[in-house]
């Protein structure tokens, strides 16, 4: 008689599983996956130990769990993620954004319901997903009186025309339609004036991007490495900034990028810039004011 798998048995083998394979968050991963197959919250798997499992829920978890023991990202696997409150489709066409980055839409937040009354045009470049900007509207819309909100201006740019078409679905996926998607290699297709620049840009040297966690390599290369010294982009942007008369610049930065992040600006002749730590206590956001 074949054995019945409940979700505890699950749980229980799969972690164990897991661990044997050096699979990091066994236990987070596992329930992941399960209430994803099963379509619960992942608390309540514990609220349905005893529930069997159907032979076609097996397969396919089965079929998910063979994708993570190959170090695919958990996030591509279930092909959503949350990013600052907010579900966001992602895939192997975009980074995963991560809780870092959440940490500098905070500081654009806070900066942006600071001033008053101003129209302003706000542009994300190499939007990926679109976590940033869609999040930063979503977030404002919420906190800004109507006719304040309808005084700003969202734009998002990105190379990739991959990128751009997830960048869309995310921003339908959220109730939005008036963010302007535009396919740009920076700034070279934009013309009008831009009040607010925000990037997470490739900022892992390559030497770095060598040495990664498997895991990573499922990612865009091209989304987390500038295959160089990882202070391409900021030479570019920071340069524009200075040649578009940008007022306000926010940028996720590495961890390790102050100093050489120093330089740049004042090879600009930018003087005015400040540094914020992370959680962790690390450097990870560049403010430039002009």
């Amino acid at each position: 008689m074949e054995k019945t798998w409940t979700v505890l048995d699950i749980l229980n083998w799969t972690i164990n599983y897991l661990d044997k394979k050096n699979i990091e968050e066994s236990k987070y991963k596992t329930e992941l996956l399960l209430s994803h197959v099963l379509k619960l919250k992942r608390f309540d798997l514990y609220l349905n130990f005893d529930r069997p499992l159907f032979k076609q829920e097996r397969d396919s978890f089965k079929e998910l769990l063979n994708r993570l023991i190959k170090n695919e990202p958990i996030q591509y696997i279930l092909g959503k993620w949350e990013f600052y409150g907010y579900d966001f489709i992602v895939n192997k066409n975009v980074l995963i954004p991560r809780r870092e980055t959440e940490e500098l839409v905070e500081k654009v937040i806070e900066y942006l319901i600071s001033l008053d009354n101003k129209k302003l045009n706000i542009l994300d470049v190499g939007t990926g997903s679109g976590a940033i900007i869609i999040s930063l509207y979503l977030e404002l819309k919420k906190k800004l009186n109507n006719d304040d909100f309808k005084k700003l201006n969202f734009t998002a740019v990105d190379i990739s025309e991959k990128a751009l078409n997830v960048a869309i679905e995310n921003a339908k996926l959220n109730n939005i339609d008036d963010i302007n998607f535009i396919k740009s290699d920076l700034l070279c297709e934009l013309e009008n004036n831009i009040d607010i620049l925000i990037s997470n840009p490739p900022y892992v040297s390559l030497s770095e991007y060598n040495n990664l966690k498997k895991e990573l390599f499922f990612e865009p290369q091209n989304a987390i490495t500038d295959n160089k010294d990882g202070l391409y982009f900021y030479n570019k942007l920071i340069n524009s900034i200075m040649e578009r008369d940008i007022k306000k610049s926010f940028f996720e930065i590495g961890y390790n990028q102050k100093e050489d992040l120093i330089k740049i600006c004042k090879q600009n002749k930018i003087n005015n810039f400040n540094f914020h730590k992370d959680l962790s206590g690390n450097y990870r956001i560049l403010e430039i004011s002009k």
